[in-house]
């Protein structure tokens, strides 16, 4: 979550990350650093993104770059996200 709002799970991550959405539009591109797959069911990925984040009220446009990190746990064959945590770059 962003660092101005409360750490959030489960489903009321879907909730909380809908509504900032409500409120902003990302143009961002990942480049893949480094991705360990365990020899289990999970897997790190470190990223960066650059781009930029349009607030969309007023619609103010200003570039946006993060290091990134994920946690993916297979689910029935299927990755998914188990963490996600971000940081400015800048």
């Amino acid at each position: 979550m962003p660092t101005t709002l409360p750490t959030s799970s489960g489903g009321d991550l879907e909730k909380a990350y809908a509504g900032i959405f409500e409120v902003i539009a990302l143009d961002i591109a990942f480049t893949f650093e480094e991705v360990v797959v365990t020899g289990g069911d999970y897997a790190f990925v470190l990223t960066s993104s650059s781009g930029t984040q349009t607030v969309l009220a007023p619609e103010v446009t200003a570039s946006e770059s993060n290091r990134e990190l994920f946690v993916l746990r297979r689910e029935s064959g299927d990755w998914k996200i188990a963490r996600y945590m971000f940081n400015k770059s800048e």
